[in-house]
């Protein structure tokens, strides 16, 4: 939620402000006591009373230079959280506050040789200071979550990270003039808040982000951009187990070979991360519900000459066959297969025991005219009543062509072959009737025989 507004006050012991956490941030703490912190507060307590505007800002200009100073030494970053407090403090006219929290915002973002657990704890403190007052400070909360969520990112504090980019405020000050800047500007920034909750394995925030990005994703012209999104969208299809889609949209990421950028960079996507992407296609389209969407998917996967260079070609090869699987090729296959897709379902299935069941089960149409029940519970590794269900299910959402005998417990499998043979009925009795429209036609006089082509 959004922070109340902070209570400042100057105590002897340093300064004292507070102000409530932000989201994702530890919340603002005083300057510990110290000859040096008590110097440094009195001489900030001076720059707030010089004479006029310009006399403040170079005072605390100075003074922001020696709190860097100190904190690129191994002081600590006391010194810069102090200079944030001072600044930002209401009794600061809002134009020196501004300018001044500009100063340590570029400041800190420009330091060379400022540790990062330095440059964390003042970029953190002066967040949680400016929250009350992002709106008046829009420019500058901007530009320091930036910069604090890149340094969150390098030390693998991916929901860290992602959290404080959430916070942006990237709707405000936007008009026809830089509209379309604003609208990449977002876009970039829902991509890679999406890219970080993903790295940290949380589909369900990524989703939301995910969302927002599509509604911009069409007006870039960043292919690069693009391709980032697309890539958040299939890993979000791919957490959410709907791995038909995710499988399509993975090998739509694979066939990129190279983009273009906002600038005009062309830019090549490597060998090995195309590989990566077609793998996940591979994987994704073999653990999709079992049925004609599929084979399609799986028919495209297997007309593609690179796939034959992946170690899952085996066994994609024979699951677009609709080949029975073994427990040593599933065995195999479950080795690449990575958490989310080995959970258990609330029947106590795990996602890829259900697909290789069910493409099991498809195969064994091609195999068998009718079976029962509990032979086919036998040859998938399960009950006849599991059986029973699954092929139940199949044949309600119209993945397998069948008819079920619950009274025999059987079920008839019905083929291409018999298809054909409806069809070639249909034909024939199509064709008699209109010989007997013929025929009728001539014996009436109608229309001469010989008018008639054999």
């Amino acid at each position: 939620g959004r922070a109340a507004a902070a209570v400042g006050a100057r105590g002897r012991q340093g300064w004292t402000r507070r102000a409530a956490p932000v989201v994702g941030l530890a919340p603002w703490r005083p300057c510990l006591p110290g000859a040096g912190a008590m110097d440094f507060a009195s001489r900030l307590r001076e720059a707030e009373g010089a004479g006029d505007q310009r006399a403040r800002a170079t005072a605390y200009q100075a003074l922001l230079g020696e709190a860097l100073a100190a904190a690129q030494g191994g002081g600590g970053a006391q010194a810069l959280c102090a200079f944030a407090a001072a600044v930002l403090d209401d009794s600061v006219d809002a134009v020196t506050s501004r300018a001044m929290c500009g100063a340590l915002v570029e400041a800190l973002g420009s330091a060379v040789g400022l540790p990062a657990d330095a440059y964390r704890a003042a970029a953190e403190q002066t967040l949680a200071l400016l929250q009350p007052r992002a709106v008046s400070f829009l420019a500058e909360t901007n530009s320091l979550r930036q910069q604090l969520s890149v340094l969150l990112e390098a030390e693998e504090e991916w929901s860290k990270a992602a959290a404080v980019l959430s916070g942006m405020d990237l709707d405000s000050g936007t008009n026809e003039a830089n509209r379309e800047q604003k609208e990449g500007d977002k876009l970039r920034t829902e991509v890679r808040i999406a890219r970080l909750y993903l790295e940290d394995d949380d589909p369900v925030r990524a989703e939301s982000h995910v969302r927002r990005a599509a509604a911009l994703v069409a007006q870039t012209k960043d292919e690069a951009l693009q391709l980032q999104y697309s890539t958040c969208h299939a890993r979000v299809l791919d957490a959410q187990r709907r791995f038909l889609e995710a499988a399509a949209a993975y090998y739509a990421v694979s066939k990129k070979v190279s983009v273009v950028d906002q600038e005009g960079n062309r830019l090549e996507q490597s060998a090995e991360e195309q590989e990566v992407a077609l793998q996940l296609a591979t994987t994704c389209a073999i653990l999709a519900p079992a049925g004609p969407q599929r084979s399609r998917v799986l028919a495209l996967l297997y007309k593609d000459e690179r796939v034959a260079r992946l170690a899952s070609f085996a066994l994609l090869e024979k699951v677009h066959l609709e080949r029975m699987l073994t427990a040593d090729e599933v065995e195999t296959f479950t080795k690449m297969l990575r958490t989310h897709q080995m959970a258990v379902l609330p029947n106590g299935q795990k996602v890829h025991e259900r697909a290789i069941v069910e493409h099991n089960l498809l195969a064994a149409s091609t195999l068998y005219a009718n079976i029962s029940f509990k032979e086919l519970g036998a040859l998938l590794g399960t009950t006849a009543a599991a059986a029973e269900q699954m092929a139940a299910r199949m044949v309600v959402e119209d993945r397998m062509r069948a008819s079920i005998d619950q009274v025999d417990g059987f079920i008839h499998f019905q083929t291409d072959a018999e298809e054909l043979s409806v069809w070639d009925d249909q034909i024939k009795s199509v064709c008699g009737a209109v010989n007997a429209i013929l025929d009728d036609a001539i014996a009436k006089g109608l229309v001469k025989e010989d008018a008639v082509v054999g």
